[in-house]
């Protein structure tokens, strides 16, 4: 199996493997939870509000980025049994990853406004790169002990 390698919004490469999209998923399922938690506080005020609405924005571009990992792996899916490529089905998927990218790039830009209008309230993205990325890696050594213990 060939290793594809996906460049991060923070210009860091993001190896796609079989943990990096299970680890999306329970990281936009987080962001759901604290954007429900926030959404049924009973008093807003506006610093609440703009934090959901951060949430609500991160949650989408974590989606977006997602969405655009698991189009990518569907390229492995073009060399057919015959030892064939199928160019066809990549240019599909690469349609599909450009139109993907239209959504992710809108999100990134409302979230870096949204970053910009209210740093004190709003989470540093980077922090929560770093956390993801590390759960990343967290799940990579916990999987390496469990093969090593197989052996």
């Amino acid at each position: 199996m060939n290793t594809i390698y996906m460049v991060h919004p923070n210009n860091h490469l993001t190896k796609l493997d079989k943990f990096t999209i299970p680890n999306l998923e329970s990281y936009k399922t987080a962001l759901d939870s604290q954007i429900n938690k926030l959404t049924n506080y009973n008093s807003k005020t506006s610093v609440e509000d703009r934090l959901l609405n951060y949430k609500q924005v991160e949650k989408n571009y974590i989606g977006a980025y997602l969405n655009i990992l698991k189009l990518l792996e569907g390229v492995e899916n073009c060399c057919t049994t015959d030892g064939c490529y199928d160019y066809e089905q990549e240019d599909n998927i690469l349609n599909s990853i450009e139109i993907e990218m239209i959504e992710f790039k809108k999100n990134e830009l409302k979230l870096k406004e949204l970053k910009s209008n209210a740093t004190d309230v709003v989470e540093p993205r980077r922090e929560s790169i770093i956390k993801v990325e590390e759960d990343m890696v967290e799940n990579v050594e916990t999987h390496n002990v469990e093969e090593e213990t197989k052996s």
